[in-house]
């Protein structure tokens, strides 16, 4: 994991009221395709990006949330569909 990302999070949450939308670089399996590819080192699968995201904000993974983003043509035609995650803040 690259040592900024935990800073990078934590302040996309920081500037977040209440939702917070990521489209992590991952493949739909979890594995990088390419050993050279320079940004390798954040593909991830999807569980962990959702258990990193949590246990950097104690935000709550909004599932329902990001299967309807997900669904939605935008999503699909830019492929990141399988992979869209949004948090929402307890208690919003």
């Amino acid at each position: 994991m690259p040592e900024r990302l935990p800073f990078a999070i934590n302040n996309l949450w920081q500037a977040t009221r209440r939702d917070l939308l990521i489209v992590p670089a991952t493949y739909e399996n979890g594995e990088t395709f390419d050993p050279n590819e320079p940004t390798h080192l954040t593909f991830q699968p999807f569980s962990w990006w959702v258990d990193l995201v949590v246990a950097l904000t104690g935000a709550r993974f909004d599932e329902a949330a990001s299967e309807r983003f997900a669904a939605e043509e935008h999503s699909k035609l830019f492929g990141y569909d399988h992979r869209v995650m949004i948090f929402t803040r307890l208690g919003a």
